[in-house]
C-alpha cells in the first residue's frame, strides 16, 4: 500500500509544503510572503466583470488595485459588463498568463478578498489526511530535494522510463 507523508518548511520569505508518495516527491507547493493573497488558489472573492471576450467565451474580472483574472464561461451563462460576481481562483496565475477563477453568483459591492486561500500547511493536510506535516530539518531536506527534482530537465517515470 502507497504511503503519503507531507512536510512544511517555513523559511524567511517563503513557505515550503512537500507530499511525498512511497518516499519520492509528488507535490511541492512555494508560498512567497508577498504574494498576492488575491491570486491564490482557493481565495474567495468580489470581481467586477471588465470585459467579455464572447468568441473565447472568457471574461476579464477586476480584482481592483490593477489585479486581474479571467473566467471562463459556457454561453448561456454568460456575464454581463459591470456585474459584481463572487469567485474563485480555481488557477494560479504563471508565466504572464492571469489566474483563472469559477464564478458561484452574483455578488455586491466593490471589488475586495472575502476569504482567503488555504495556507501551506492546511494545503498538506487535505492533500495527506493522516498525516500531520513534519516540520524541522527534516521537512527543509526534502522541500530542498523535491524543489531540486522539479527543475531537472529529466524526470525519471514509474516502470523505468523518463520524461
Amino acid at each position: 500500500m502507497s504511503e503519503r507523508r507531507s512536510y512544511l518548511d517555513r523559511g524567511i520569505g517563503e513557505t515550503r509544503g512537500v507530499v511525498t508518495l512511497d518516499g519520492r516527491p509528488e507535490r511541492l507547493i512555494v508560498r512567497r510572503d508577498d504574494d498576492d493573497q488575491r491570486l491564490l488558489l482557493g481565495a474567495r472573492l468580489v470581481a467586477r466583470v471588465a470585459s467579455i471576450e464572447p468568441a473565447l467565451a472568457t471574461a476579464f474580472l477586476d480584482l481592483g488595485q490593477g489585479a486581474q483574472v479571467i473566467l471562463p464561461y459556457r454561453p448561456e451563462a454568460r456575464p454581463v459588463r459591470g456585474q459584481a460576481l463572487e469567485v474563485e481562483i480555481r488557477g494560479e496565475a504563471r508565466r504572464g498568463k492571469l489566474a483563472v477563477a469559477r464564478a458561484f453568483g452574483p455578488a455586491e459591492g466593490d471589488p475586495r478578498l472575502i476569504a482567503p486561500a488555504p495556507d501551506v500547511a492546511d494545503e498538506l493536510l487535505t492533500l495527506a489526511p493522516g498525516s500531520p506535516p513534519v516540520e524541522g530539518p527534516q521537512a527543509r531536506n526534502m522541500a530542498d530535494e523535491a524543489e531540486a527534482e522539479a527543475l531537472e530537465r529529466f524526470h525519471p517515470m514509474p516502470g523505468g522510463g523518463t520524461l
